[in-house]
Parts: structure tokens; C-alpha cells; sequence
């Protein structure tokens, strides 16, 4: 997972030798920087992390790392952008499973061995069709035959419930529906719950596969999805498309695009005059030899708000976003600084109690169903359940 407060535990050590008379406000920033990414992998825990950024689509594509033990392997996409995404569990097609007759179930006892898929990073690039359809497309090759298990399109929210919970967390309320398939093609589809967004989740061969699938009668149970190797001595590769259109909220939440920092904005790239030697060199470090790192935490910061950690939330956390800040101010630039506040501002409520979490796109929706209204539709959600959060503000602006 990456995690954003890891750069700011980086830069700790860096932060206590600044003299404190550098302050962000006097130092001089890049006006001509890309937000573009196109990193990875990262390895972490047993997956291999990518990001691709770009002026249409925001992503993170996650599969479980080859010379892991895990069985299955799990392929997951996520976008900021609605805090949306897909998971799909790859389950060698020779192994002993059972099962759960739900769309999110599945849970196998697997006896073989570890199904090796890998993703191709120069083929992954973004998706902008028409009704405002974006996404990522990429390919991935597969060292076995496989069936898919359980296979999740929703929320970041939705997926991070299904996998800490050990497969027991999901509603029947996120269940996809099959579209067109072929033996060459599939698609999934699911409409979000308030019906203005609809997200398509499809696999095309694209050499030495082809595709089975067998619809199931009962629309509650997924269909059964194969996909074997004519020449078994070869790898099959297979393409990936994830796309769907979250353009609007509501009419009291304007859409609000997504609109990212590169580590040129995200960091101060001059000291100030007068600022202690230690300063232009940390700066200097950050974009050459911590370039790698500043990528990463770019892929969580945005003109409108900064994110917490990819890929399980991908939201913004205020007190997460606070407590980086405060660690990163002899660093960081105005502009990334004022993203975070101005975020934090926007969603303190009319006592001035400071938002700890928000919750937006689809699982909005679900969050306000249960909370009795359904009426707010996907009007994002605010938690102001941590007490300390409140604590982190002043301080910041202090300084």
C-alpha cells in the first residue's frame, strides 16, 4: 500500500536541521510542472503497485507479485476520481475450490501452486470514450489457465470492506450484472446505486486465450468466467478495461474535478534567501535522488484536497493530512499547503468541528441509505467522529 505519511517520516530528520526563518511563503515555486505519473512497480507486501496519471484518468493497479505464495492472484484497479474501482481474484483453473453462491463470495480452499500474472506497464494507458466514459486499459500475461473468483466494481470503500474482512463484508446492493461476451471477449457492468454513473469492467484476449463463459440462471451468482491457453507451453495475455463516468453529484455538490500536483508543485524547488544551506539541498534531493518518492506522494495530492493511502482509501483524511503537513512545512510548497487546508475548511460542519474522513461516489449513497437519507443521493458523507482532528488546525496555521 502506499501510504503518503511515509514521505513525511522520510523528511523528518530533514525538517529538524532547517533553520526556522525558511518558511514556504518566501520560496519560489515551479509554474510549469506536470501532474503526469507513470511509475512502478512498487513491491509491498506480497503485490507489485503501479500508478499512471494523466489529464484523464488517475489510477493505481495493483497484482498480487509473482513470487508470492498467495493463492489466488488478486488484480485490483482504483481511482481517486469517486473513490472508485475493481477487483478480480485470478484462481488457477486446475485447483480444488468451493464456492459461495453470492457475487462476492467465493472464498476457495486452493491446493496448487501460485498462478503467475504480471502486468505489462508500456501497454497501460487511460480510456476517454464518449457519455464521458474514462478509465485505464492495459495488458496482463498469465502463466496458467483461470477461472474467475470473486470479482467486486464499486467503491474503493466496497472492495477495502470485502478483503480486511476476510471475504465476509458485502452487500447484495454492489452486485454486478453480465453484458456482452464472447469467446474472445466479456464485459461486467454495474450501474452505481443512485443510477447516474455506470461502470464497465472488460476482458479482451489478445494472444493465446480464449474465453469461456457460462451465464448462471440465478442473476444473484456470478457467471463462470475461464480463460485457457491453446498452446499450453506459452503464456496467454489478456487486456484489462475499466471505465465509467462519474461527471456530478448532486446539485448542492457540484462535480469537482480531480486535478492533480507533480512533485514540481507538490515541493518547494528554490530555498528562500537567507535559508540555512541544509534547505536548497534537501529540495534538491527531493527532485533528483527522492524523485521515486515524490512521485508516489503525488499520486495522492490534488489542487482540491490530498488523499490518505492508496490503494484501501484514496480519500482525504483530515487529521492524516494535517499531521503530514505539519511534518512537511519546511518543504513543501504553498500551493500544496493550501490545497490541504482549504480541504480542510471546506468540510468543517457549522459548529467548526473539523471532518475526519469523507466518503464519496457510490458508497456515499450506501452510507446515506443506511443513515435514512436516501434522498441525499451520492452527496458525499462527513465523519467528524475523531476528537483530535480538531487539535491539528491551529497549530499548522501557526506556522
Amino acid at each position: 500500500m502506499i501510504n503518503w505519511l511515509s514521505l513525511g517520516t522520510i523528511f523528518v530528520w530533514s525538517s529538524s536541521i532547517l533553520a526556522r526563518n525558511s518558511t514556504s511563503g518566501n520560496s519560489t515555486e515551479s509554474n510549469e510542472a506536470s501532474s503526469n505519473l507513470d511509475f512502478g512497480p512498487i513491491n509491498f507486501a506480497g503485490y507489485t503497485n503501479y500508478v499512471y496519471r494523466d489529464n484523464v484518468t488517475s489510477v493505481q493497479i495493483l497484482l498480487t507479485d509473482t513470487s508470492s505464495s498467495y493463492i489466488p492472484s488478486r488484480f485490483i484497479t482504483a481511482f481517486p476520481h469517486g473513490n472508485n474501482g475493481a477487483l478480480v481474484y485470478f484462481v488457477p483453473l486446475n485447483s480444488t475450490h468451493s464456492n459461495s453462491p453470492s457475487n462476492a463470495s467465493g472464498n476457495s480452499t486452493l491446493h496448487t501452486t501460485a498462478l503467475g500474472a504480471t502486468l505489462n506497464f508500456s501497454s497501460v494507458s487511460s480510456v476517454n470514450q464518449e457519455y464521458n466514459q474514462t478509465g485505464v486499459t492495459g495488458e496482463i500475461s498469465v502463466s496458467a489457465d483461470l477461472q474467475f473468483g470473486v470479482t467486486l466494481i464499486g467503491g474503493v470503500r466496497t472492495l477495502r470492506d470485502y478483503v480486511e474482512s476476510g471475504g465476509t463484508v458485502f452487500h447484495s446492493i454492489f452486485n454486478y450484472t453480465l453484458g456482452p461476451y464472447n469467446d474472445s471477449s466479456v464485459t461486467l457492468i454495474r450501474h452505481w446505486i443512485n443510477g447516474s454513473t455506470v461502470q464497465y469492467f472488460q476482458w479482451d484476449t489478445v494472444s493465446n486465450a480464449n474465453i469461456s463463459v457460462i451465464p448462471n440462471s440465478n442473476a444473484t451468482i456470478p457467471p463462470n468466467i475461464t480463460i485457457t491457453r491453446p498452446d499450453q507451453s506459452s503464456n496467454a495475455t489478456i487486456r484489462f478495461t475499466f471505465i465509467y463516468n462519474f461527471t456530478e453529484t448532486t446539485p448542492v455538490t457540484p462535480y469537482v474535478p480531480l486535478i492533480g500536483l507533480g512533485r514540481e508543485q507538490l515541493f518547494l524547488t528554490e530555498a528562500a534567501n537567507g535559508s540555512a544551506p541544509a534547505l536548497q539541498s534537501v529540495l534538491t534531493s527531493i527532485q533528483e535522488n527522492g524523485s521515486a518518492i515524490a512521485d508516489q506522494t503525488a499520486f495522492l495530492a490534488y489542487e482540491s484536497k490530498f488523499l490518505a493511502g492508496g490503494w484501501r482509501f484514496l480519500t482525504y483524511f483530515g487529521r492524516d493530512t494535517m499531521l503530514a503537513l505539519r511534518l512537511l512545512l519546511p518543504v513543501i510548497s504553498t500551493t500544496s499547503a493550501e490545497s490541504i487546508l482549504g480541504a480542510v475548511l471546506e468540510r468543517a460542519n457549522e459548529t467548526g468541528t473539523l471532518c475526519h474522513e469523507e466518503t464519496v461516489g457510490d458508497y456515499a449513497s450506501f452510507i446515506n441509505i443506511g443513515n435514512n437519507q436516501s434522498y441525499l443521493g451520492n452527496t458525499p458523507y462527513y465523519s467528524y467522529i475523531m476528537l483530535d482532528t480538531d487539535f491539528l488546525l491551529l497549530p499548522v496555521l501557526s506556522e
